[in-house]
């Protein structure tokens, strides 16, 4: 669970290197990659308010499953598609999938490590998401410190 929470969270942020290109490649400014990055808030907010209780009526699992393979189609998108665009799309779709996840994880490691454990089940959350989130783009930067591609190896290791 741990695991999944923290591949979640690091495609959130993993392309952060790249904007910079997916301007150029468009030939756009900085600026348009600042309003693509904005889009994954348009994906978060409707969604904790909308589907904040989807587990409770489907399962966890399948939220986190659901949420694992938004986040893995966000960044396969991002690899074969690196444009200005497509970031918009897939940093919406990575704000649906974090929503998803963000309103399940706790609740999902509280069962599996048993609900007389909050404290330590909020750890695990709070641990591996806050690692992900920090994760991706030194990831990519490592990539790309090997190779200069827009299509770095941190990608395919997230997507895969």
């Amino acid at each position: 669970m741990a695991f999944a929470l923290c591949v979640i969270t690091t495609s959130v942020n993993i392309q952060g290197p790249l904007y910079a290109v997916y301007a150029h490649n468009d030939g756009y400014g900085v600026l348009a990659t600042t309003i693509a990055f904005s889009f994954y808030v348009l994906g978060v907010i409707p969604v904790l308010l909308a589907f904040g209780g989807l587990s409770d009526r489907i399962g966890r699992r399948k939220v986190i499953l659901i949420s694992l393979a938004i986040s893995v189609a966000a960044t396969a998108l991002m690899l074969f598609y690196p444009y200005t665009r497509a970031l918009a799309v897939a940093r919406f779709i990575l704000g649906v999938g974090t929503a998803l996840m963000a309103a399940t994880a706790t609740a999902y490691m509280i069962e599996l490590l048993g609900s007389s454990d909050t404290m330590r089940a909020t750890a695990w959350v709070t641990a591996s998401t806050t690692i992900g989130f920090g994760l991706g783009p030194v990831l990519t930067t490592v990539s790309l410190m090997f190779y200069e591609t827009d299509q770095p190896a941190s990608f395919f290791l997230t997507a895969s």
